[in-house]
């Protein structure tokens, strides 16, 4: 019924104030209840078979909108998208980027591919052929949710991974619970160990932001900055915000 819709939340790196990419985040606008979160269907669409098309579909849309705001003037734009298992399994997804990038005249450079670490582990072989593959055209990799699945650290070593998400799980209870504020000093020694980009999920807050800093992590996203905007809204935000964010 044409009722999906892509928002899309910003990155900012956190030392410089500056907004460095954008997230693509789906969203049902459902005609009774309004705005649904993925959280409250992916899972359902995954069951029903239907998350193939519906990646397909997410790929193409943000493409589009990518061209729309090179069109308008904003360049340089990065868009991260967040893929499933699934689209591994099934789907060509080095031809499905390469079709949907060509149709709308854009660079590799301008997208980044997310997975979580049950992406990894549900078929490394097919998985690691294709982020190398990805990757070899310019593309970021983004390992997201990282701590809260069953992924061995073996992976983060030998993966094409080019930026760590820490899972908002662990920037909520920052500074004042000691166990997530240990966590999050142990994921950043991590990345940084293994020269891999930090970003931070769920930031809300100038506390959070302030340890975030202190343990060197680079990037951060959340409600302190923005929430997940439509196209147009993102585009207003980020000509208003480009010059002076905060």
């Amino acid at each position: 019924n044409d009722e999906f819709v892509i928002h899309y939340q910003p990155v900012v790196d956190i030392h410089k104030n500056e907004i460095v990419s954008v997230e693509a985040l789906l969203r049902w606008q459902h005609p009774e209840k309004g705005i649904i979160q993925p959280g409250d269907f992916i899972s359902f669409i995954e069951d029903c078979g239907l998350i193939v098309a519906l990646g397909e579909w997410l790929i193409f849309s943000v493409c589009k909108q990518i061209k729309l705001w090179h069109d308008s003037g904003l360049k340089d734009q990065c868009v991260s998208i967040n893929l499933s298992p699934r689209q591994f399994n099934e789907q060509d997804l080095f031809a499905l980027f390469t079709q949907a990038m060509s149709e709308n005249n854009i660079e590799a450079s301008s997208l980044a591919v997310e997975i979580t670490e049950r992406t990894l582990i549900d078929n490394i072989g097919e998985v690691e052929g294709t982020l190398k593959k990805l990757r070899s055209m310019g593309m970021q990799v983004w390992l997201d949710d990282f701590g809260t699945g069953y992924a061995s650290l073996a992976y983060l070593k030998e993966f094409p991974v080019d930026m760590v998400k820490m899972d908002r799980t662990f920037v909520n209870g920052i500074p004042d619970n000691r166990e997530d504020s240990a966590v999050a000093d142990a994921i950043a020694g991590l990345t940084r160990g293994l020269k891999l980009k930090l970003l931070a999920e769920g930031v809300e807050n100038e506390r959070q932001l302030d340890v975030l800093k202190s343990i060197g992590c680079q990037y951060g996203q959340g409600y302190y900055w923005s929430k997940a905007l439509p196209g147009d809204e993102y585009e207003q935000f980020y000509m208003n915000q480009i010059y002076n964010i905060g």
